[in-house]
Parts: structure tokens; sequence; C-alpha cells
């Protein structure tokens, strides 16, 4: 067995001095992008902006993130807000979140945070958005609305709700 050896022990501590300030560089770039609140929104602006009664926000345990559930009020429809971190498993925790790997992500034009409607197997009553933001995944899900039997009235209420909930503020 060969021991390697440095011909230089100072330009060792140099470059150990440099992968340590890169790594508290690396720290304080995370620190200062703090992560958003669990429940972003105020009951009113979901109501006015979304069209949905829901009582205030209450925090939920996020399934590796910030979750936020908005009730709905009188057993109406409820707004469900999901915050996945920046991290190397977002992707496999995204496709986890819309449903598993048969959702499909269809992505809406011109959308600044690359928001795409999420299509889920068990979508009946569902409306699901996704976005990217700041390096964090974002779901908006709109659940409750009851079935409808006629196909071209629930993708006409769906797609309206979609458009509703693309005009919440994004965050982070």
């Amino acid at each position: 067995m060969r021991l390697l050896r440095s011909a230089n022990p100072s330009a060792v501590q140099r470059r150990g001095g440099l992968a340590a300030a890169a790594g508290v560089l690396s720290l304080a770039s995370l620190a200062a992008q703090a992560a958003p609140p669990p429940c972003p929104y105020q009951a009113d602006l979901v109501s006015k902006v979304v069209g949905l009664r829901v009582a205030a926000g209450q925090a939920e345990p996020g399934i590796g993130g910030t979750s936020c559930k908005y009730a709905g009020q009188n057993g109406g429809p409820s707004l469900w807000v999901l915050v996945l971190p920046p991290g190397s498993d977002q992707a496999m925790m995204r496709t986890m979140t819309a449903g598993g790997p048969k959702a499909r992500f269809e992505p809406i034009a011109g959308d600044p945070d690359g928001a795409a409607r999420v299509r889920s197997p068990a979508g009946d009553g569902v409306v699901d958005l996704s976005y990217t933001r700041g390096g964090y995944v974002v779901f908006v899900r709109a659940s409750g609305m009851g079935h409808e039997p006629d196909a071209k009235t629930r993708a006409a209420r769906d797609d309206a709700l979609a458009a509703k909930l693309l005009k919440l503020p994004r965050i982070p």
C-alpha cells in the first residue's frame, strides 16, 4: 500500500481553507433565501382571487416541505399549498406529490415560472397546479368540488378554477 504525500503542505491547507469558505458561502446563501411561510395566503385573498370560501390556513406536516390547508367553509372546496425546498430529490417529490408516475404535467404556455396543470388518475374534483420559483417547487391544489357527471361541464369548471389559481400571488 502506497501512502500519498503532498509536495507542499501549505498548498493543501490553502485548498482546505478555500473549500471551507465556499461551504460557508453556500450555507449563507441558503439562509438568505428563507423558505416561504407554511400558510402564505390570507383566507380573504383566496376567496377574492379564487372564489373559494375557506377558513384561515392551518399548517400541516409537509411531505419534505411546508404544507398548508385552507378548509372549505360549510363543507365547500378546500385549497392546499405545498412548497418543496430546493434539493436533489425534488423531481421525485414533485412526481409523488402529483399522484405518482401516472400523473401528467401539462405546461401552461408562456408562464414565467413554468407552471403546469397536473393531471392525475384520481383527478375528479381536484384541480392541481405546480410551478418552480426561486428553486422551490410549489403545488396549489383545490379539492372537493364534487363529482360532475358531464365531462364537458366538469372540464369547463376545472379549467376556470385552474385559471383562477394561476392568479394567486406566486411564492416564494
